[in-house]
């Protein structure tokens, strides 16, 4: 058997930038999970403006028969 150099263990070339595009992808989504979900926001602004459109409607509805109603 022959003898060999001690050599201390090291991670393979380019783990490193391995790791990096994990951790950065990982953030990402980290930060995008974080974020309100667009579909459901859009989903609550045309629940709103539904009910302020029936409110609108309601508020006209109401002055024109005021208006109908007393020329009479």
């Amino acid at each position: 058997m022959t003898w060999q150099t001690e050599r201390p263990l090291q991670p393979p070339p380019g783990i490193d930038l391995v790791d990096r595009i994990c951790i950065a992808a990982d953030q990402r989504e980290r930060a995008q999970a974080q974020q309100p979900d667009l579909m459901q926001f859009m989903i609550k602004m045309t629940e709103q403006q539904t009910k302020i459109l029936a409110l609108l409607a309601q508020i006209l509805t109401k002055k024109e028969s005021d208006k109908t109603g007393s020329s009479k």
